[in-house]
């Protein structure tokens, strides 16, 4: 008795990713391989196009060929549909040469991963290779160069191929970007799992990219710097918030002439102002604020602010004098922390000698030598004819 199993093919793997990519492959056409083997070769690259989703506003796919010298046999842009893209792979010439590798991989970095090639901003971007042997050039920087650039490698080693070359050129893990078959024959084994790890691999891509992009989005600088409460020693700095989460504002300042040293105030990423103290007078301030996120810092904001003089005394009077005293008073000014009071005889040539009112027995409240001189609140009595009150702040 006999019975009968009837076997259906297996549908092949189609991705249906959402996502685009740019795919660029790599053929090694050397004498090694042969013309017999070449059309195997694009048996391969058909079912590796087949597939993907491929269009102009959809994944492209790019190839170029290597043996002593590459070339390009059509850019990422040449092609607008999946059918004229199979009908180029069906016509791929055989090319002949030797193999080299490295020289192939640093070519389709400068001519295929292009915008004028069609490689495209934001998309990602993958390199496969196909190669039957050993490169006679040096594969290390050139693949290295590609996946610094952002582009994804895997390698396609078949026959006498060199499996630890292969492992150098492609992007890891290993297990999901090195292939290598025994013969050309057995090439279709490996179709399935290629395009399905690249089909995973792009749609990671493409969140990737989306990620950085959204991230990029909602980071920015401060705007509307706003500087006002301009004193002598302070003036307050405000600023509208940055997008995104700001984990806190640095506000750098300093004198604008040469030479002046950085300052810096740090505030929460939830305050947008604060009052930058400790200024010297009629000095200009050049100001930048930064708002910094968890792995960056942006753009400054920046402004220019001028500190003022310090105030004047005004209202000075003159009063109960003698022959050789006199009592002097003045109007109060704000912030001050003391006077400095300093006297000397009017000359009829214009030199004087002038001093200060020395501080006196049993210093009365008020009095202080912080500014570097003697300092009265108030009320103070001078011998002489000739008087000059100053206020002073204190130094920072």
């Amino acid at each position: 008795m006999f019975s009968c199993l009837t076997l259906f093919p297996v549908d092949p793997f189609v991705c249906t990713t959402q996502a685009i990519a740019d795919i660029v492959i790599l053929v090694d056409g050397s004498w090694s391989i042969g013309r017999i083997n070449f059309r195997l070769v694009r048996m391969f690259l058909e079912n590796l196009v087949n597939a993907f989703s491929v269009g102009i506003d959809e994944t492209r796919i790019g190839l170029a060929q290597y043996s002593g010298d590459p070339r390009i046999e059509w850019h990422l842009n040449a092609f607008s549909t999946k059918d004229a893209v199979l009908d180029a792979v069906k016509n791929l010439p055989y090319k002949g040469g030797n193999t080299l590798t490295g020289l192939a991989l640093t070519y389709i970095l400068e001519n295929s991963f292009k915008p004028e090639s069609g490689s495209r901003s934001g998309v990602p971007k993958v390199g496969i290779l196909i190669t039957d042997g050993k490169s006679q050039d040096d594969v290390i920087p050139p693949a290295q160069s590609l996946r610094d650039a952002g582009v994804e490698l895997f390698a396609v080693g078949v026959k006498n191929a060199d499996e630890n070359e292969l492992r150098a050129i492609a992007s890891e893990p290993d297990n999901t970007h090195v292939y290598n078959v025994a013969d050309f024959s057995i090439m279709s084994s490996i179709i399935e799992g290629l395009t399905k790890i690249v089909c995973e691999r792009v749609e990671e891509q493409d969140k990737e990219i989306k990620g950085e992009s959204a991230e990029q989005e909602t980071q920015g600088a401060p705007q509307d710097l706003v500087i006002s409460e301009v004193t002598a020693r302070s003036f307050r700095v405000s600023w509208s918030h940055a997008p995104g989460s700001v984990e806190k504002y640095r506000v750098v300042y300093y004198p604008a002439t040469q030479g002046g040293r950085p300052e810096e105030s740090v505030v929460d990423g939830t305050v947008n102002s604060v009052v930058v103290q400790n200024l010297n007078s009629l000095t200009e301030y050049q100001l930048a604020v930064f708002a910094v996120y968890t792995s960056s810092a942006s753009e400054a904001l920046r402004g220019s602010e001028t500190t003022l003089a310090l105030p004047m005394v005004n209202g000075l009077e003159l009063y109960d004098v003698t022959h050789n005293t006199m009592r002097a008073r003045w109007s109060g000014v704000q912030g001050v922390s003391g006077y400095t009071v300093l006297y000397a005889p009017l000359t009829e040539d214009g030199t004087s000698d002038e001093k200060e009112v020395p501080q006196p027995e049993g210093c009365e409240p008020g009095w202080d030598r912080s500014g570097g001189g003697f300092f009265l609140e108030g009320l103070v009595v001078v011998r002489v004819s000739f008087l000059l009150v100053k206020s002073s702040m204190n130094t920072p």
